[in-house]
């Protein structure tokens, strides 16, 4: 284009996950600041506040609904096996994943229940 650009007063942002894939020349002129994830607490209460809501509201299996059994709980013992055994990413995208497979296979579940099951 042949414009001339001041780049001086820019700000150049980058993201990775892992920094192996970025060339050499190019990383000796970043700054690295690296950010740890969220830990264990802070995935539990994520998913309590956040991720159950949504996913039950995505499924029609929310609280207040009469067709979803008064029994549906996801018990923080659950949501802190998920995050120790099956989501050890730091971020909760991988957690929120699994809550929501987990409403849909027991929103299949109250589709398919026969009237009897129903009223357990």
């Amino acid at each position: 284009l042949d414009v001339p650009v001041d780049c001086s007063k820019i700000l150049f942002l980058c993201t990775a996950n892992v920094i192996d894939t970025i060339p050499g020349p190019l990383l000796d002129r970043m700054e690295v600041i690296r950010l740890s994830g969220y830990d264990g607490p802070e995935k539990l209460e994520i998913a309590k506040r956040y991720l159950d809501p949504k996913a039950r509201s995505e499924t029609g299996l929310e609280k207040d609904a009469e067709h979803t059994p008064k029994s549906l709980e996801l018990k923080d013992s659950a949501i802190d096996g998920l995050v120790r055994w099956y989501c050890r990413e730091s971020g909760v995208r991988n957690l929120e994943q699994k809550i929501t497979k987990i409403f849909q296979k027991l929103a299949l579940k109250v589709v398919n229940a026969t009237p009897e099951e129903r009223a357990e």
